[in-house]
Order: C-alpha cells, then structure tokens, then sequence
C-alpha cells in the first residue's frame, strides 16, 4: 500500500515538472517571437529609410 502512495506522489511530482516545462518552453517561444518582431518591425524601419534617401 505504500508503494502505491509513493507512486501517486512522484506520478504528481512529475506531471508538475512536466507542466513546469511546458510553462518554460511557452515563455521562451514568446520571447522569440517578440525578438522577431521587433527584428522585422527594425528591416521594415531601414528599408522605408533607405527608399527615402534615394527619391524611390
């Protein structure tokens, strides 16, 4: 009986972890989605800047 305690436990313990992860790989998606983002918000910013020193 014991044993089934036991296994109940770490079974909770590694679905905490699990969603743990799962909570880590989402935030680091959205951070680099952001720092896409803003990357292309920046090559839109250059090539507007670009096309208006040259007359275009």
């Amino acid at each position: 009986m014991s044993f089934a305690v036991g296994t109940s436990s770490s079974s909770e313990s590694s679905r905490g972890n699990a969603s743990e992860e799962a909570k880590q790989q989402k935030v680091e998606l959205v951070k680099q989605i952001r720092a896409h983002e803003v990357a292309l918000a920046e090559l839109n910013a250059l090539s507007s800047f670009r096309f208006s020193c040259f007359g275009f």
